[in-house]
């Protein structure tokens, strides 16, 4: 188990009031794992935000606690925002990613939760390991590891983050420890079929364009013996 996982189940479990996030513009691993954690620290009576710039992709919003997902910290009662004793960051490389001004300000214990190999290192708590196929796979390890309960809801978040990084096992990152941690979520009954139907078969009309306009503008790159394809930002807000 890696040699952080004490220090972050000790904060994990010392804070009272914790702050999660990941990149803005999320995915089914960093969020997933997020949801995951989030799930866990609500069951053991910590006060939780999770917060997101850009929000829950349209794909994205089957993952149970979802909708708790804000792109603002939460205020109290005299509209102050929330003191939080911890801060998870997920899927980040570099902390800025976050592209959120208010939480990049805090100045809280943060745990930096990663598996990109350029990771900086920023947190005061770094669970980084990129030979793990995805952050989800990481944090299945520390639940292991803490022993914490992997209930139905948080095995459905954390499969969502192995399955989608992993190109539904079929990427070069999938090894022996993925598929047995993706075995035991399905013991506690999550579905790989239900990920792969929100993720990969509900493709709605415009990321139906989207995908018809990126192949229109591919190209061949003899030298690099590449095909590789530009797509805008205005080409996707024309799209909708």
């Amino acid at each position: 188990m890696h040699e952080s996982f004490p220090q972050a189940k000790q904060l994990l479990e010392q804070a009272q009031t914790i702050l999660l996030t990941t990149h803005e513009r999320t995915d089914g691993d960093d969020l997933g794992s997020a949801l995951a954690l989030a799930h866990h620290l609500k069951l053991a009576g910590k006060k939780v935000a999770v917060v997101v710039k850009g929000g829950v992709p349209q794909q994205l919003q089957y993952l149970p606690m979802a909708e708790l997902v804000s792109e603002t910290l939460p205020k109290d009662e005299q509209g102050q925002n929330w003191q939080f004793d911890a801060l998870v960051i997920s899927g980040c490389s570099v902390r800025d990613r976050v592209k959120h001004e208010e939480i990049l300000k805090l100045d809280v214990p943060t745990i930096n939760l990663d598996h990109h190999p350029d990771n900086k290192m920023y947190g005061d708590v770094n669970v980084v390991d990129y030979t793990k196929s995805s952050v989800a796979e990481l944090t299945y390890d520390l639940f292991k590891f803490a022993e914490w309960e992997i209930t139905h809801d948080i095995a459905l978040c954390l499969l969502t983050g192995i399955v989608t990084d992993t190109g539904i096992f079929m990427h070069s990152n999938t090894q022996a420890s993925t598929l047995a941690a993706a075995a035991e979520l399905m013991t506690k009954g999550a579905r790989v079929s239900t990920v792969t139907k929100h993720t990969y078969e509900g493709k709605d009309l415009a990321s139906l364009k989207a995908w018809s306009k990126a192949l229109g503008n591919a190209h061949y790159d003899k030298t690099k013996q590449m095909i590789y394809s530009i797509i805008t930002a205005e080409e996707l807000n024309d799209l909708g």
